[in-house]
């Protein structure tokens, strides 16, 4: 009979790395390449391609009385692109009393600066770009 050291033996129950079943590595490999390739798409979908990003920011606004408002703001998109661009004008409580689509088509320049009037149905406190989104 062949004696066995029990403190060298590694079974099935011992704790040793040899011990792990190879599938067990695998299955973890495959959950961290799941998840690298998952923030990866994450990332694209979130920043997508800064070529044709579209940006706006509010310079000012005017309101004009309790029946318009006008907004200045820019504009930053690729020169070939048309964009449309949503603009709000809104209460004291945040309610929109007031919106325009404005479509911008393709420029000289990727940079513009604009101005539009909103018309409203009561006194808006300020004006706002809501969204600018390629056509």
């Amino acid at each position: 009979m062949t004696e066995i050291d029990i403190d060298e033996w590694e079974g099935p129950d011992s704790q040793s790395p040899r011990a792990r079943p190879k599938w067990r590595t695998w299955q973890v490999t495959l959950a961290i390449v799941a998840i690298g390739a998952s923030v990866a798409v994450a990332a694209w979908f979130a920043f997508g391609n800064p070529d044709n990003s579209v940006a706006a920011s509010e310079i000012s606004f005017t309101v004009h009385g309790p029946e318009e408002t006008t907004l200045v703001f820019d504009i930053t998109k690729p020169t070939d692109m048309t964009v449309v661009c949503t603009v709000e004008a809104l209460s004291h409580n945040y309610l929109q009393v007031g919106f325009q689509e404005i479509t911008l088509g393709p420029a000289e320049t990727a940079n513009q600066r604009v101005t539009t009037t909103i018309s409203t149905t009561e006194k808006a406190v300020t004006a706002i770009v809501k969204t600018c989104l390629p056509e």
